[in-house]
Protein backbone atom coordinates (compact mmCIF):
# COMPACT_ATOMS: atom_id res chain seq x y z
CA UNK A 1 0.00 0.00 0.00
CA UNK A 2 3.00 2.13 1.09
CA UNK A 3 4.01 1.41 -2.40
CA UNK A 4 1.30 2.26 -4.08
CA UNK A 5 0.68 5.59 -2.18
CA UNK A 6 4.05 7.06 -2.81
CA UNK A 7 3.72 5.81 -6.80
CA UNK A 8 0.61 7.87 -6.87
CA UNK A 9 1.83 11.04 -5.32
CA UNK A 10 4.97 11.17 -7.59
CA UNK A 11 3.46 10.77 -10.53
CA UNK A 12 0.89 14.15 -9.57
CA UNK A 13 4.16 15.83 -8.82
CA UNK A 14 6.02 14.95 -12.26
CA UNK A 15 5.79 18.61 -14.34
CA UNK A 16 3.67 18.26 -17.11
CA UNK A 17 5.97 18.05 -21.06
CA UNK A 18 6.73 20.97 -22.40
CA UNK A 19 4.67 22.06 -25.53
CA UNK A 20 6.34 22.29 -28.71
CA UNK A 21 7.08 24.55 -31.35
CA UNK A 22 4.25 22.36 -33.64
CA UNK A 23 1.40 24.66 -32.75
CA UNK A 24 3.37 27.88 -33.76
CA UNK A 25 4.41 26.50 -36.51
CA UNK A 26 1.23 25.93 -37.79
CA UNK A 27 -0.44 29.06 -36.95
CA UNK A 28 2.83 30.80 -38.99
CA UNK A 29 1.65 28.26 -41.76
CA UNK A 30 -1.77 29.48 -41.82
CA UNK A 31 -1.09 32.94 -41.64
CA UNK A 32 1.10 32.92 -44.71
CA UNK A 33 -1.05 31.01 -46.97
CA UNK A 34 -3.85 33.31 -45.97
CA UNK A 35 -1.57 36.68 -47.06
CA UNK A 36 -1.28 35.03 -50.57
CA UNK A 37 -4.41 33.73 -50.74
CA UNK A 38 -5.17 37.58 -50.22
CA UNK A 39 -2.95 38.96 -52.10
CA UNK A 40 -4.03 36.82 -55.54
CA UNK A 41 -7.41 37.32 -54.82
CA UNK A 42 -6.99 41.12 -53.68
CA UNK A 43 -3.87 42.81 -55.15
CA UNK A 44 -4.95 46.27 -55.49
CA UNK A 45 -6.17 46.02 -51.41
CA UNK A 46 -2.80 44.36 -50.91
CA UNK A 47 -1.02 46.66 -52.38
CA UNK A 48 -2.82 49.37 -50.62
CA UNK A 49 -2.40 47.68 -46.82
CA UNK A 50 1.30 46.92 -48.29
CA UNK A 51 1.97 50.75 -49.00
CA UNK A 52 0.21 51.30 -45.46
CA UNK A 53 2.66 48.53 -43.58
CA UNK A 54 5.62 50.42 -45.02
CA UNK A 55 5.03 53.43 -43.76
CA UNK A 56 4.14 51.88 -40.35
CA UNK A 57 8.06 50.31 -40.51
CA UNK A 58 9.99 52.79 -41.58
CA UNK A 59 8.77 55.07 -38.33
CA UNK A 60 9.42 54.69 -34.85
CA UNK A 61 7.32 52.04 -34.67
CA UNK A 62 6.50 49.90 -31.47
CA UNK A 63 7.43 45.81 -32.92
CA UNK A 64 6.32 44.08 -30.42
CA UNK A 65 3.04 46.03 -29.89
CA UNK A 66 2.67 45.68 -33.76
CA UNK A 67 2.74 41.97 -33.61
CA UNK A 68 0.38 41.71 -30.62
CA UNK A 69 -2.07 43.65 -32.24
CA UNK A 70 -2.04 41.18 -35.47
CA UNK A 71 -2.15 38.31 -33.20
CA UNK A 72 -4.87 39.70 -32.43
CA UNK A 73 -6.60 40.56 -35.98
CA UNK A 74 -6.49 36.81 -36.67
CA UNK A 75 -7.69 35.72 -33.13
CA UNK A 76 -11.06 38.25 -34.35
CA UNK A 77 -10.24 40.52 -31.67
CA UNK A 78 -9.41 43.44 -33.78
CA UNK A 79 -10.26 44.28 -37.35
CA UNK A 80 -7.51 45.34 -39.77
CA UNK A 81 -8.99 48.69 -39.76
CA UNK A 82 -8.19 48.57 -36.22
CA UNK A 83 -4.78 47.33 -35.87
CA UNK A 84 -3.72 49.95 -38.47
CA UNK A 85 -5.17 52.41 -36.20
CA UNK A 86 -3.33 50.95 -32.90
CA UNK A 87 0.12 50.68 -35.16
CA UNK A 88 0.25 54.52 -35.44
CA UNK A 89 3.58 55.80 -34.08
CA UNK A 90 3.94 57.98 -31.27
CA UNK A 91 5.49 61.47 -32.30
CA UNK A 92 8.82 61.64 -31.95
CA UNK A 93 9.91 63.96 -28.74
CA UNK A 94 11.37 67.38 -29.48
CA UNK A 95 14.85 67.76 -29.12
CA UNK A 96 15.90 69.64 -26.11
CA UNK A 97 17.23 73.04 -26.59
CA UNK A 98 19.58 74.61 -23.83
CA UNK A 99 20.11 77.57 -24.12
CA UNK A 100 23.06 79.35 -22.50
CA UNK A 101 23.03 82.46 -20.48
CA UNK A 102 23.36 86.05 -21.72
CA UNK A 103 27.14 87.33 -21.42
CA UNK A 104 27.31 89.13 -18.87
CA UNK A 105 30.55 89.66 -16.75
CA UNK A 106 31.22 90.48 -13.46
CA UNK A 107 34.75 92.48 -12.70
CA UNK A 108 35.51 92.99 -16.12
CA UNK A 109 33.89 95.75 -18.78
CA UNK A 110 32.30 93.41 -21.36
CA UNK A 111 33.58 96.56 -23.80
CA UNK A 112 36.61 96.79 -22.66
CA UNK A 113 37.35 92.73 -22.53
CA UNK A 114 35.95 92.59 -26.19
CA UNK A 115 37.92 95.35 -26.88
CA UNK A 116 40.99 94.11 -25.75
CA UNK A 117 40.55 90.51 -27.72
CA UNK A 118 39.87 91.68 -30.94
CA UNK A 119 42.75 94.43 -31.01
CA UNK A 120 44.76 91.50 -31.58
CA UNK A 121 43.27 91.23 -35.04
CA UNK A 122 43.85 95.16 -36.08
CA UNK A 123 46.40 95.10 -39.12
CA UNK A 124 49.92 96.55 -39.04
CA UNK A 125 51.44 98.71 -41.75
CA UNK A 126 52.53 96.88 -44.76
CA UNK A 127 56.26 97.77 -44.64
CA UNK A 128 56.08 96.03 -41.30
CA UNK A 129 59.83 95.15 -40.35
CA UNK A 130 61.47 93.88 -37.02
CA UNK A 131 61.90 96.67 -36.05
CA UNK A 132 58.05 97.62 -35.60
CA UNK A 133 57.47 99.05 -32.50
CA UNK A 134 55.10 97.10 -29.80
CA UNK A 135 51.68 97.79 -29.39
CA UNK A 136 51.38 100.62 -26.62
CA UNK A 137 49.63 97.98 -24.48
CA UNK A 138 52.18 95.21 -24.60
CA UNK A 139 55.44 94.92 -22.48
CA UNK A 140 58.90 93.10 -23.87
CA UNK A 141 60.16 92.34 -20.12
CA UNK A 142 60.44 89.52 -18.71
CA UNK A 143 57.16 89.51 -16.19
CA UNK A 144 58.31 90.12 -12.46
CA UNK A 145 55.75 87.55 -10.89
CA UNK A 146 55.59 87.93 -6.48
CA UNK A 147 53.90 84.23 -6.55
CA UNK A 148 54.67 80.62 -7.91
CA UNK A 149 53.25 79.91 -11.18
CA UNK A 150 53.20 77.24 -13.68
CA UNK A 151 52.47 76.22 -17.18
CA UNK A 152 48.67 76.11 -17.62
CA UNK A 153 49.07 73.30 -20.33
CA UNK A 154 52.40 70.97 -20.70
CA UNK A 155 51.54 70.87 -24.50
CA UNK A 156 53.58 72.23 -27.77
CA UNK A 157 53.30 76.26 -28.66
CA UNK A 158 51.58 76.45 -31.68
CA UNK A 159 51.41 80.32 -31.96
CA UNK A 160 53.67 82.87 -29.71
CA UNK A 161 52.62 86.15 -28.37
CA UNK A 162 54.00 88.70 -31.20
CA UNK A 163 53.22 89.32 -34.78
CA UNK A 164 51.91 87.38 -37.33
CA UNK A 165 49.33 86.49 -40.23
CA UNK A 166 46.05 85.86 -38.68
CA UNK A 167 45.37 82.57 -39.52
CA UNK A 168 41.18 83.22 -40.39
CA UNK A 169 41.86 86.68 -41.61
CA UNK A 170 45.23 86.08 -43.24
CA UNK A 171 45.97 89.55 -42.43
CA UNK A 172 49.26 90.69 -40.55
CA UNK A 173 47.90 91.33 -36.46
CA UNK A 174 49.56 90.87 -33.46
CA UNK A 175 48.83 88.05 -31.19
CA UNK A 176 48.12 89.04 -27.59
CA UNK A 177 48.95 85.49 -25.97
CA UNK A 178 49.87 82.11 -26.49
CA UNK A 179 48.61 79.01 -28.35
CA UNK A 180 49.39 76.06 -27.11
CA UNK A 181 48.05 72.34 -28.82
CA UNK A 182 45.35 70.95 -27.27
CA UNK A 183 43.15 67.81 -27.85
CA UNK A 184 39.12 68.39 -27.20
CA UNK A 185 38.81 68.04 -23.94
CA UNK A 186 42.20 67.93 -22.38
CA UNK A 187 42.21 69.76 -19.03
CA UNK A 188 43.74 73.39 -18.43
CA UNK A 189 45.46 74.13 -15.60
CA UNK A 190 44.99 77.32 -13.39
CA UNK A 191 48.50 79.30 -13.86
CA UNK A 192 48.49 80.29 -10.42
CA UNK A 193 46.29 81.06 -7.43
CA UNK A 194 44.16 83.37 -7.14
CA UNK A 195 40.01 84.30 -7.88
CA UNK A 196 38.17 83.85 -10.92
CA UNK A 197 37.00 87.86 -12.34
CA UNK A 198 34.66 86.23 -14.39
CA UNK A 199 33.32 83.14 -16.18
CA UNK A 200 30.94 83.57 -19.27
CA UNK A 201 30.82 82.85 -23.54
CA UNK A 202 31.37 85.25 -26.19
CA UNK A 203 31.36 84.80 -30.10
CA UNK A 204 35.19 85.87 -30.33
CA UNK A 205 36.30 84.55 -27.29
CA UNK A 206 34.02 81.61 -26.79
CA UNK A 207 34.01 80.02 -23.33
CA UNK A 208 36.50 81.45 -21.64
CA UNK A 209 37.74 82.33 -17.69
CA UNK A 210 39.70 85.05 -16.09
CA UNK A 211 41.07 84.49 -13.25
CA UNK A 212 42.75 87.59 -10.75
CA UNK A 213 46.26 87.05 -8.93
CA UNK A 214 47.99 89.03 -6.48
CA UNK A 215 49.78 92.36 -7.63
CA UNK A 216 47.70 93.71 -10.09
CA UNK A 217 47.99 90.41 -12.36
CA UNK A 218 45.10 88.47 -14.38
CA UNK A 219 45.55 85.33 -16.88
CA UNK A 220 42.91 85.08 -19.11
CA UNK A 221 42.00 81.43 -20.62
CA UNK A 222 39.88 81.61 -23.87
CA UNK A 223 38.04 78.94 -26.49
CA UNK A 224 37.26 76.67 -23.91
CA UNK A 225 34.81 73.66 -24.65
CA UNK A 226 33.66 73.12 -20.43
CA UNK A 227 34.58 76.27 -17.63
CA UNK A 228 34.56 74.53 -14.39
CA UNK A 229 34.56 77.69 -12.11
CA UNK A 230 32.30 80.72 -12.24
CA UNK A 231 32.92 84.35 -10.62
CA UNK A 232 34.19 84.76 -7.32
CA UNK A 233 35.27 81.40 -6.62
CA UNK A 234 38.85 80.75 -5.30
CA UNK A 235 41.23 78.17 -7.31
CA UNK A 236 44.85 77.25 -6.02
CA UNK A 237 48.22 76.62 -8.73
CA UNK A 238 47.57 73.54 -10.87
CA UNK A 239 43.89 72.99 -10.47
CA UNK A 240 41.85 71.88 -13.20
CA UNK A 241 39.85 74.76 -14.33
CA UNK A 242 38.62 74.12 -17.66
CA UNK A 243 38.92 72.28 -20.92
CA UNK A 244 40.21 72.76 -24.35
CA UNK A 245 38.11 73.32 -27.13
CA UNK A 246 37.58 75.62 -30.22
CA UNK A 247 34.64 77.68 -29.23
CA UNK A 248 34.21 80.93 -30.47
CA UNK A 249 36.65 82.80 -33.04
CA UNK A 250 38.99 79.47 -33.52
CA UNK A 251 40.87 77.48 -36.60
CA UNK A 252 40.91 74.34 -34.50
CA UNK A 253 40.87 73.20 -30.97
CA UNK A 254 43.53 75.03 -28.58
CA UNK A 255 44.32 77.03 -25.84
CA UNK A 256 44.41 80.64 -26.01
CA UNK A 257 46.07 82.07 -22.31
CA UNK A 258 46.92 85.71 -21.95
CA UNK A 259 49.24 87.33 -18.94
CA UNK A 260 48.52 90.64 -18.15
CA UNK A 261 49.07 93.34 -14.95
CA UNK A 262 47.04 96.56 -14.75
CA UNK A 263 45.83 96.38 -18.40
CA UNK A 264 49.34 95.65 -19.73
CA UNK A 265 49.82 92.45 -21.43
CA UNK A 266 53.48 90.18 -21.34
CA UNK A 267 54.92 86.90 -22.78
CA UNK A 268 53.90 84.31 -20.31
CA UNK A 269 56.57 82.03 -22.03
CA UNK A 270 59.57 84.58 -20.61
CA UNK A 271 58.27 83.30 -17.42
CA UNK A 272 59.88 79.38 -18.31
CA UNK A 273 63.37 81.45 -20.01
Amino acid sequence: MEYGEAKRNAARRTPPKKKTGRGRLAVCLVIFVSAVLVKLAFPEFSRRMGDKLVVLLDSGLDYKSAFAEVGKLFSGENTFGEVIEALKPMPDKEAETVVLPAFKPSGVAENKLQRDYLSCLAAVPDDKNDETPLPENVSAAAPDLPFAFARPMYTPVTSAMGWRTHPIDNTLSYHYGTDYAADAGDEIKAFASGVVAVSGISESMGKYLIIEHPGGWETRYFHCSEVYKTGGSTVELGETVAEAGDTGRADGVHLHFELLCDGVYYDAEKCFD
